[in-house]
């Protein structure tokens, strides 16, 4: 591990332009949007620019696919002697410390287990990891010498949350890790933070990487690409001994100068050809630092540095608008009608369909009154809900039954792990997908929405931290950490009965009123669905399909010929099973979504539970 420091350079604005390196960007319209399965937003912001005087850590998660996700709390632990964490299978087995902290958990799994680098964690001693897949990095993936025992993939968050007690501390843990087993995938980028500083590290296959303390009068925006330029882009950085002589031996980085290596690039060295200067990344990060600082951002001419310095503090609702943007106002905001939305373009936002859950952490000096602004889907439809998870997650969401037990299991498979589930979070996700058919007639009304939930939301999280705080400093532990955990209930309660008013009064909704059980091996060929509608649907306009995936590319259009008129508002439409099963792994009930336009011209949305057999 090597320290770097230097007082050359901040980063200003005002210098950026003279030495910022050209970012190739590729041709907007060469990949659609959820071909993409490297989609994961960060922003942080130092505590000095923060409007907060905290560090915030803002964090879209995005992955493809049918996807759930659940919260729980995993308790401290004493271990046997011996013990070695559950890894995915070729990767290390790595011994387990004796004792471990305790720690809030954002699970995600697909239907075949638990994902490795989706979940986010927040630990007892205030300590949250979020991480960025850094697309393709130039090392080959083939070569095992880079790795001891198949190296570590998702123990490295699980280590952070159970061993760090700071985020200098989890810094420290993962170099440690990534320099003993080596780093398996090709690339990825760690966020590391606590009340006091954020670290950042990014990785590549094997055991080299570069990390930089965030500067507390800075902010850094990170898609899918790796973002670090030179060895002193920041005062405090780290680096492997052989980052630029292993660049110089490969053929990836060539100084002007021999000796000097002031041009060294990391991100061009390192990225590979086909990964750099992507579109979906470019323009994720331009946009996301237009919006932080309030003026334009020239790519061409100021490049995309690691971190930028503000000139006004950054507000928690900054960090939400960027989570929440399809670069609306721009020449990059795509025209969408009745029945479509902006997830559904060829340039990725930062909000996209693969969006599953925004969380901002209000990192506070006393871990328990950290607050988890947390949207339990989309952003750009869901409210940021003010949770305190240190205190207990809130059943009323989810409820993980054993989330120590969950952990061990994380990696394996599950059995009907992403079927339909009757609680708080599906009624979010339910609302959302209906939403989707919606998205262009009720998006006004639903932004007001969330602005009127947003306003009570913040008084009322500012007097309840002040109240528990205040409790605590008393030693009235317990009593602060009850109320806290009441508010979280009637937070989350308030939500969900708001989300469902609005749904009701609002959104034009077509009642679904027959379909059929689905066999698994025998699927009914073609797949009839009766509605009840006010007005004559469109045929071509109709979709149908499994919710959490894309409604373009996974529902399943009419065919052709198939929509009949039964009469008194009743209306059937056939449709490809084998397009609708895409995501059904196992037997159980899950939700699908009709949505369409009607011959008015405007859309509506149904939704129907439907059982999956055998």
């Amino acid at each position: 591990m090597k320290k770097r420091l230097s007082c050359l350079l901040a980063l200003v604005l005002t210098v950026m332009g003279a030495c910022a390196p050209t970012i190739p960007v590729m041709a907007a319209a060469e990949v659609s949007a959820d071909e993409l399965p490297l989609n994961c937003m960060t922003i942080v912001v130092g505590k000095d620019v923060s409007a907060t005087g905290r560090v915030l850590v803002g964090h879209n998660e995005d992955d493809i696919g049918r996807c759930v996700v659940r919260h729980g709390y995993v308790d401290a632990a004493t271990w046997p002697e011996g013990t070695t964490l559950p890894a995915e299978e070729g990767r290390a087995a790595i011994p387990q410390a004796e004792q471990t902290f305790g720690y809030y958990w954002s699970e995600v799994r697909d239907a075949n287990r638990g994902l490795s680098g989706a979940d986010i964690f927040l630990n007892e001693n205030g300590v949250c990891i979020v991480s960025n897949n850094n697309a393709e990095s130039k090392e080959n993936i083939m070569d095992e010498s880079r790795l001891t025992d198949g190296g570590i993939e998702f123990n490295v968050r699980r280590i952070v949350a159970e061993r760090a007690t700071s985020a200098r501390d989890a810094l420290n843990i993962i170099i440690g890790l990534v320099e003993e087993w080596g780093y398996a995938p090709s690339g990825r980028a760690y966020t590391v933070a606590d009340s006091e500083e954020a670290f950042m590290i990014q990785i590549v296959s094997g055991r080299r990487y570069i990390a930089a303390r965030i500067p507390d009068d800075m902010v850094v925006v990170i898609p899918n690409h790796y973002t670090f330029r030179g060895i002193d882009d920041v005062e405090e950085m780290y680096y492997s001994e052989d980052l630029i002589s292993h660049a110089i031996e490969m053929n990836w980085y060539k100084p002007a100068v021999e000796g000097d290596y002031s041009d060294f690039d990391f991100a061009l060295a390192y990225q590979d050809s086909d990964s750099y200067g992507r579109p979906y990344n470019v323009l994720r990060q331009k946009y996301a630092m237009e919006i932080l600082l309030g003026q334009p951002w020239d790519v061409d001419a100021m490049g995309l540095p690691f971190a930028i310095k503000p000139e006004s503090a950054i507000a928690l609702e900054d960090v939400m608008e960027v989570l929440s943007t399809h670069y609306e106002g721009t020449e990059h905001e795509d025209n969408f009608g009745p029945g479509a939305s902006p997830h559904d373009t060829s340039i990725r936002k930062i909000c996209t369909s693969s969006t599953i859950e925004a969380t901002i952490f209000d990192l506070a000096e006393t871990p328990v009154l950290t607050t988890a602004w947390t949207a339990f889907g989309r952003p750009c439809q869901l409210p940021f809900l003010p949770l305190h998870p240190l205190a207990g997650t809130v059943d009323e969401i989810d409820q993980m039954e054993d989330p120590a037990k969950a952990m061990e299991e994380h990696l394996a498979f599950q059995d009907q792990s992403t079927v339909y589930g009757n609680n708080g979070w599906q009624t979010m996700r339910d609302f959302e997908n209906l939403h989707e058919m919606l998205y262009s007639e009720e998006i006004e009304k639903l932004t007001e929405l969330k602005n009127t939930l947003h306003e009570a939301y913040t008084v009322n999280n500012e007097e309840l931290v002040s109240k528990a705080g205040a409790l605590i400093n008393e030693e009235k532990i317990q009593e602060a950490f009850d109320m806290i955990a009441e508010a979280d209930r009637e937070t989350a309660a308030t939500t969900i009965a708001a989300l469902k008013k609005h749904a009701e009064e609002e959104f034009r909704l077509a009642e679904i009123s027959e379909v059929q059980p689905f066999c698994l091996s025998m699927p009914p060929i073609p797949y009839t669905v009766t509605f009840a509608c006010d007005a004559k649907p469109v045929e071509s306009e109709l979709l149908f399909g499994m919710g959490f995936t894309n409604v373009r590319l996974k529902y399943a259009p009419a065919l052709e010929g198939t929509l009949k008129d039964l009469g008194n508002g009743l209306y059937s439409a056939d449709f490809d099973p084998f397009i609708m099963m895409d995501s059904a792994a196992f037997p159980g009930e899950f939700e699908f979504f009709l949505g369409g336009k009607s011959e008015d011209g405007q859309a509506f949305a149904g939704m129907a539970v439907i059982p999956f057999t055998e």
